[in-house]
């Protein structure tokens, strides 16, 4: 334990009696709110690690989510237009980043079956579009190969990768 563990004495916090687990879970859960939306995962973790004890961390959570400061599935609405719009990520990816932030299944697989396949394919060849300047002087394979690539990490299917290849690569053909 360090220094900064323990309030300075003499100070208000040393002369404060140890204060109830409830009004500390609500004090920590009210500022990783301010920072940004969290899951209710997340927020339970974070009671974990702070040693707060299950039932209180369990109250103070669905009291926040009562009074609607907690929302997995406006969190997970916010994210999926976050990096499907800016890091262009397909399904597989999106399931993957809400995974790690803790959003629920049954809300992952909600949000993820609203997703039109049109508007797949259209953010993949919008992707090929942006990319296809850096890699114009390349061969056919190695552009390609790279441009595949790209759309792998981000979780586009094969299908759509492929398809979103030919029709920008003839797009640009006629083009010119």
């Amino acid at each position: 334990m360090s220094r900064f563990d323990q309030p300075t004495p003499g100070s208000l916090a040393d002369r404060q009696v140890e204060a109830d687990p409830e009004s500390v879970a609500r004090t920590i859960t009210l500022r990783r709110l301010d920072f940004a939306p969290r899951t209710r995962a997340d927020l339970a973790a974070t009671l974990a690690k702070r040693g707060i004890p299950d039932d209180v961390a369990t109250k103070v959570l669905d009291r926040f989510e009562e009074v609607g400061l907690i929302d997995d599935a406006a969190y997970a609405q916010l994210l999926l237009s976050s990096r499907s719009g800016s890091r262009g990520l397909s399904g597989p990816a999106l399931r993957a980043e809400f995974k790690r932030r803790g959003v629920p299944d049954s809300i992952t697989d909600e949000i993820l079956s609203e997703i039109e396949p049109t508007a797949v394919f259209d953010d993949a060849c919008a992707i090929v579009r942006s990319k296809w300047k850096s890699v114009a002087r390349l061969d056919d394979a190695t552009r390609n190969r790279r441009l595949m690539a790209s759309l792998q990490r981000r979780g586009y299917s094969y299908g759509v990768i492929s398809q979103a290849i030919r029709e920008v690569s003839e797009e640009i053909a006629t083009l010119g």
